[in-house]
């Protein structure tokens, strides 16, 4: 009885929660009601693992590992051309993010007739990073930043550059020299290939919205003073987290992660977004899966709430997790470059109420779960 009851108060909650999620903004509101875009009545979870969707499958070959991990814990999808045990290839620690290990033979699918380019990593290339910073009207701070991660009284911060306007060719200054992280907010509005893809997305994942932003980090160069005051690291941003599911594609260049193996805020909202205190990073020190790096062809899943943070870094060859040494022709290697700047595209996931509730319900029921009696084995 007394469970019984504790469960029937805990999905009052979840439902009142929900309710409040579902009215954060004009936008979200409309969603929730008849909105013809939004009137999909299929389970926010339940793909059909049989006909996964097109791009999620071909991120995640693995639709019942990404179905698991959903709102659980983040989730690897690896490039590797080598034969493979799965489970033997997780390292001998406990502490591995779990990972899909695939030879891209899933992106071929979204490879389109008219097209001969890779379908995902022709979706943006440096120098179209060039191109758009060259438009005019660009300002630093609203449509782009020139950023990096600063150290002050043993506190991370993110420091940006204060002009709105600069060259397109200080920006490169800036880069190669200084260090500064390149960020490119809102490319779903900025790049027709960029926002196929979040389109995509947000039909398959029943989302409200899905946005995307670009991040371009300068290699580490052992000559420069800057790199050897910063440990031969290069970072744009500090440690953090995303108050909504992001999905990370690695286009070019590698980058070496860090990402908290439970969240700060579990099922967090846009309210709730806040920089994490210095007790909460110095935790997630030590709650954290192994570093990892994503190579070209690579993606990571990051459900809201979880602290993470990456950086370009000189990376030795004989490192388990570096990118792969050998490909199955010239051409795949050279699309597959590693060497040079680091250029990856987050998109981020805005649930609809239909998610958020049936996200919240889940999270009601394992709660619940934790105060049931046990039978004795």
């Amino acid at each position: 009885m007394k469970c019984s009851c504790l469960f029937l108060y805990v999905i009052n909650f979840v439902i009142a929660a929900a309710a409040q999620q579902c009215v954060d903004t004009d936008t979200i509101t409309a969603s929730c009601s008849n909105n013809s875009s939004h009137q999909q009545t299929a389970d926010f979870f339940a793909w059909d693992v049989a006909q996964p969707p097109p791009l999620l499958s071909a991120l995640f070959p693995n639709s019942t590992q990404l179905l698991s991990a959903w709102e659980a814990h983040p989730l690897l999808s690896k490039v590797s051309f080598a034969q493979h045990n799965q489970q033997n290839d997780q390292s001998t620690t406990n502490n591995n993010i779990p990972v899909i290990l695939h030879d891209r033979s899933s992106i071929l699918p979204l490879q389109s007739d008219t097209d001969s380019g890779d379908p995902l990593l022709s979706l943006l290339t440096v120098d179209d990073t060039i191109s758009i910073l060259s438009r005019p009207l660009m300002r630093n701070g609203v449509d782009y930043k020139l950023a990096k991660k600063i150290v002050h009284n043993g506190e991370e911060h993110l420091g940006m550059l204060p002009n709105p306007h600069y060259s397109i060719e200080e920006i490169i200054a800036h880069f190669h020299y200084g260090g500064f992280s390149v960020v490119i907010d809102r490319m779903h509005r900025r790049w027709g290939a960029v926002a196929v893809q979040a389109r995509r997305l947000e039909e398959e994942l029943n989302a409200i919205k899905v946005g995307v932003n670009m991040y371009l980090t300068p290699e580490v160069m052992l000559e420069t003073e800057t790199d050897k005051r910063n440990g031969h690291t290069r970072q744009g941003f500090e440690a953090h987290w995303d108050w909504m599911d992001v999905i990370v594609i690695q286009l070019s260049g590698r980058k070496r992660w860090s990402v908290a193996n439970e969240p700060i805020v579990y099922l967090s909202n846009k309210d709730q977004k806040r920089k994490p205190t210095v007790e909460e990073i110095q935790h997630y020190g030590d709650a954290r899966f192994s570093e990892f790096t994503l190579c070209p062809g690579d993606a990571i899943y990051i459900p809201r709430g979880h602290i993470h943070n990456a950086s370009t870094v000189l990376l030795d060859d004989d490192e388990l997790d570096h990118c792969p040494s050998s490909y199955p022709s010239e051409e795949m290697a050279k699309l597959l470059n590693v060497n040079g700047p680091s250029l990856h595209l987050t998109f981020g996931i805005e649930q609809s109420c239909e998610g958020k509730v049936e996200s919240l319900l889940h999270h009601a029921i394992n709660i619940s779960l934790r105060f049931l009696p046990r039978k004795n084995s």
